[in-house]
Parts: C-alpha cells; structure tokens; sequence
C-alpha cells in the first residue's frame, strides 16, 4: 500500500546484504539503508526504522543530505504480512508541499474509487 508518512528524519545505517531464515526458506537480505525517523501517531511520537533499498541512489543521496531532525515527507510502501505492516519500504524523499498535496489527493481518489466499487459490489450480493 502507498503511503506519504510526515517525519521527522534521525538517522540513516547502511546494512550490507544477508540471507536469513523465514519459515523453512532461506531469503536473500538485499543491502539496504535503515532509516530512522520519529513520527506521530495518535498523539504519541515513535520511532520508527524504515527500510530504503541501496540501489535506490537518487533517494539515498537526498538522505544523506538531509539535516537531522528535519521535518520530511516520504513516499512510501507498506508490505503487509498477516495483515499487520511488516516493512515499510521509503521510495521517495518527496521535494516540496505542492507535490505531496498533489500526491496526497491521487491516493484519497484511489482510495474512494475503491470504496464505490466495494459498495457496488455488497449492493450487488444483497
């Protein structure tokens, strides 16, 4: 799911690759950035670690530039795993307001398209 998360940005660690065991499958860790940022959510702060991938450069390059604890916008996907966020993998570091105001309300469109189909369809089934 695409997200855009408001946070305030403490730290960037890369991680060389690994292989680590899931279930009975070994699985490829490819190298990676760990990112660190503090975000509020329902009146608290937390922490976060956020994943960014380290063939991803155009984006590692705006982090390391970044000042710490500066506010920041970042595009997002979230993988799900039992219907529980698992990862939440940073694609963007987004430039501007305008942009994630634009960004913002293409996702709320999406997102009440879907909900008129899921209506459509209950209504269909009764």
């Amino acid at each position: 799911m695409l997200a855009v998360v408001k946070a305030v940005f403490k730290d960037m660690q890369f991680v060389e690759g690994y292989e680590k065991l899931i279930g009975k499958k070994v699985q490829q860790i490819e190298p990676h950035h760990n990112i660190t940022v503090d975000e509020v959510s329902d009146g608290r702060i937390n922490q976060q670690t956020l994943w960014a991938s380290a063939s991803n450069e155009g984006l590692i390059q705006k982090l390391k530039s970044l000042d710490l604890y500066k506010q920041v916008d970042l595009l997002v996907n979230i993988n799900f795993y039992e219907g529980k966020p698992s990862k939440i993998v940073v694609l963007d570091l987004l430039d501007d307001e305008s942009q994630t105001k634009v960004i913002e309300q293409l996702f709320k469109t999406q997102e009440e398209k879907r909900k008129a189909e899921r209506e459509m369809k209950k209504q269909g089934q009764e």
